[in-house]
């Protein structure tokens, strides 16, 4: 399993859009709102803080940052539950196949997951052309990893136990499939759950990230470099 070529379509679509709100005019402001708009903007996807200068900045308010943070919240968590076949888009299957109840832990586990990002951002420098370059330092979340790792070894004896139950399930029987999702929903929650107080990281991801000006001279994070600070910030093998 490859992170995010399907994630790219899937969830990171709501999580970048909310990177695009970030546009901004630093008339008088240079390389220090640059610098607040980059970590604000991590601060706003992952942690789920939000500095009131990074509000005033990108003109919006808490409650508004916070509704987008649930948004992106629930496009990872969706993409969670394709990732480990909880859910399948070729047969129309979305977030919404999911138990409302689970739907609401798996929206939690990611909250859990994203308080342990760890990064940096580094002073704004301004380029010849007029543009922006913040260098991030992410250290990678090893959890969803690990996980991986337990299930493809066949050290993680309750998958093997569920794939033993449905190996010739009928799952065009919505009874089935509605308990199949379930199952397998909540055995993959536990696993992760389970893993977060060993959770760890891998080696640093050092990004230039690129801050450019459109054709009206306001700043935005170049979305290329966004989706690569996402498929640093938490390791999908």
């Amino acid at each position: 399993m490859n992170k995010r070529i399907l994630a790219v379509l899937l969830a990171l679509v709501m999580v970048i859009g909310i990177t695009v709100c970030g546009k901004i005019d630093i008339s008088g402001g240079g390389t220090k709102d640059i610098t607040l708009l980059v970590r604000g903007n991590l601060d706003a996807v992952y942690p789920g803080t939000f500095d009131p200068d990074y509000l005033e900045l990108v003109g919006t308010d808490e409650a508004t940052a916070e509704a987008d943070y649930v948004a992106g919240l629930e496009s990872e968590a969706e993409y969670f539950c394709y990732y480990f076949g909880i859910i399948d888009s070729t047969f129309g299957e979305d977030f919404s196949d999911i138990p409302e109840d689970l739907q609401k832990e798996l929206v939690q586990l990611y909250r859990d997951i994203y308080s342990k990002s760890r990064y940096e951002c580094k002073e704004a420098v301004e380029q010849e052309d007029g543009n922006y370059t913040v260098q991030v330092l992410i250290d990678p979340i090893d959890v969803i990893q690990t996980c991986y790792d337990m299930i493809v070894s066949d050290s993680y004896q309750p998958w093997n136990d569920f794939n033993t139950k449905y190996n010739d399930a009928d799952l065009s029987d919505p009874a089935v499939n509605a308990e199949y999702i379930r199952e397998k929903a909540r055995m993959a929650i536990d696993l992760v759950n389970s893993q977060l107080p060993n959770l760890g990281y891998q080696d640093q991801k050092s990004l230039s990230v690129q801050v450019q000006k459109d054709e009206e001279g306001y700043y935005s994070i170049n979305s290329d470099d966004w989706t690569m600070i996402d498929l640093y910030m938490v390791t999908y093998p």
